[in-house]
C-alpha cells in the first residue's frame, strides 16, 4: 500500500476509504470553483460499480493498493 495525492488519482487506482470500504477509480475531474473558503480545488471521482461521485480536496493523502 502507497499513499497518493487526491489530485493524482487515475482510472483503475484502487483506494482505500475505510478498513472495509476499497473502491476503484473509474473517472477524475477537477470542480470549477473551489470547494471551501480557503481556495481549496476539489477532485470529482467517479468509483466502478457505484452511483456516487465524491468530492475530495486535491491535496488530501489517500491510502492507495
Amino acid at each position: 500500500m502507497t499513499t497518493k495525492k487526491a489530485a493524482d488519482l487515475q482510472r483503475g487506482d484502487g483506494v482505500i476509504i475505510a478498513p472495509n470500504d476499497k473502491r476503484v477509480v473509474e473517472a477524475v475531474s477537477f470542480t470549477d470553483t473551489p470547494i471551501d473558503t480557503n481556495g481549496t480545488t476539489g477532485v470529482r471521482v467517479q468509483w466502478f460499480g457505484r452511483t456516487i461521485t465524491s468530492v475530495i480536496a486535491a491535496d488530501k493523502d489517500l491510502t492507495t493498493y
